[in-house]
Protein backbone atom coordinates (compact mmCIF):
# COMPACT_ATOMS: atom_id res chain seq x y z
CA UNK A 1 0.00 0.00 0.00
CA UNK A 2 3.01 2.30 0.16
CA UNK A 3 2.76 5.32 -2.10
CA UNK A 4 0.11 7.79 -3.18
CA UNK A 5 -3.56 6.96 -3.53
CA UNK A 6 -6.44 9.05 -4.83
CA UNK A 7 -9.43 8.75 -2.48
CA UNK A 8 -12.25 9.58 -4.89
CA UNK A 9 -15.39 8.40 -3.08
CA UNK A 10 -16.78 7.24 0.25
CA UNK A 11 -19.99 5.42 1.12
CA UNK A 12 -21.82 4.08 4.17
CA UNK A 13 -22.47 0.75 2.38
CA UNK A 14 -20.35 -1.08 -0.17
CA UNK A 15 -23.17 -1.06 -2.72
CA UNK A 16 -24.64 2.23 -1.47
CA UNK A 17 -24.56 5.71 -2.91
CA UNK A 18 -21.00 7.03 -3.21
CA UNK A 19 -20.18 10.60 -2.20
CA UNK A 20 -17.45 12.08 -4.37
CA UNK A 21 -14.43 13.40 -2.50
CA UNK A 22 -11.03 14.70 -3.58
CA UNK A 23 -8.37 13.55 -1.13
CA UNK A 24 -4.88 12.18 -1.65
CA UNK A 25 -3.54 9.63 0.81
CA UNK A 26 0.19 8.93 0.86
CA UNK A 27 1.27 5.90 2.88
CA UNK A 28 4.91 6.50 3.81
CA UNK A 29 7.39 3.85 4.92
CA UNK A 30 7.91 5.55 8.29
CA UNK A 31 4.31 4.89 9.44
CA UNK A 32 2.95 8.29 8.40
CA UNK A 33 -0.23 8.68 6.38
CA UNK A 34 -0.17 12.12 4.74
CA UNK A 35 -3.66 13.23 3.72
CA UNK A 36 -4.15 16.17 1.38
CA UNK A 37 -7.73 17.33 0.89
CA UNK A 38 -8.59 19.69 -1.96
CA UNK A 39 -11.55 22.06 -1.63
CA UNK A 40 -12.08 23.92 -4.89
CA UNK A 41 -14.85 26.15 -3.49
CA UNK A 42 -13.45 26.76 0.00
CA UNK A 43 -11.10 29.42 1.24
CA UNK A 44 -8.33 26.99 2.19
CA UNK A 45 -7.96 25.31 -1.24
CA UNK A 46 -5.81 22.55 0.29
CA UNK A 47 -5.51 21.04 3.76
CA UNK A 48 -2.69 18.67 4.75
CA UNK A 49 -2.81 16.41 7.80
CA UNK A 50 -0.26 13.78 8.85
CA UNK A 51 -1.51 10.88 10.96
CA UNK A 52 0.10 7.62 12.05
CA UNK A 53 -0.79 4.21 10.64
CA UNK A 54 0.39 0.63 10.97
CA UNK A 55 -0.42 -2.68 9.35
CA UNK A 56 -1.35 -5.38 11.86
CA UNK A 57 -2.71 -8.85 11.00
CA UNK A 58 -3.54 -7.67 7.49
CA UNK A 59 -5.56 -4.68 8.71
CA UNK A 60 -4.60 -1.03 8.38
CA UNK A 61 -4.88 0.79 11.70
CA UNK A 62 -4.89 4.57 11.35
CA UNK A 63 -5.19 7.38 13.84
CA UNK A 64 -8.66 8.85 14.09
CA UNK A 65 -7.13 12.33 14.45
CA UNK A 66 -3.58 13.73 14.81
CA UNK A 67 -2.04 13.59 18.27
CA UNK A 68 -4.59 11.12 19.69
CA UNK A 69 -3.88 7.51 20.56
CA UNK A 70 -7.26 6.34 19.24
CA UNK A 71 -6.98 4.22 16.08
CA UNK A 72 -9.60 2.81 13.73
CA UNK A 73 -9.16 -0.47 11.95
CA UNK A 74 -9.61 -0.68 8.17
CA UNK A 75 -9.83 -3.89 6.15
CA UNK A 76 -9.00 -4.20 2.48
CA UNK A 77 -12.32 -5.39 0.99
CA UNK A 78 -11.07 -5.47 -2.58
CA UNK A 79 -7.75 -4.82 -4.27
CA UNK A 80 -7.43 -5.31 -7.99
CA UNK A 81 -4.72 -3.67 -10.04
CA UNK A 82 -4.57 0.02 -9.10
CA UNK A 83 -7.96 0.03 -7.32
CA UNK A 84 -8.58 -0.62 -3.63
CA UNK A 85 -11.66 -0.49 -1.40
CA UNK A 86 -11.18 -0.10 2.36
CA UNK A 87 -13.86 -0.78 4.98
CA UNK A 88 -13.18 1.36 8.01
CA UNK A 89 -15.30 1.76 11.15
CA UNK A 90 -18.12 3.80 9.59
CA UNK A 91 -17.30 4.20 5.91
CA UNK A 92 -16.07 2.46 2.80
CA UNK A 93 -13.26 4.32 1.03
CA UNK A 94 -12.70 3.93 -2.73
CA UNK A 95 -9.12 4.56 -3.86
CA UNK A 96 -6.98 4.36 -6.96
CA UNK A 97 -3.17 4.23 -6.96
CA UNK A 98 -1.53 7.35 -8.38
Amino acid sequence: ILGKWNLYAEAAKLDGEQKAVKVEWEFKGDGTLQTTATDSVGRTKEMKIAIKYLVENGDIKKQVSPGRDKYESCKVVEKEGSKMILKCTYLYFFLTKI
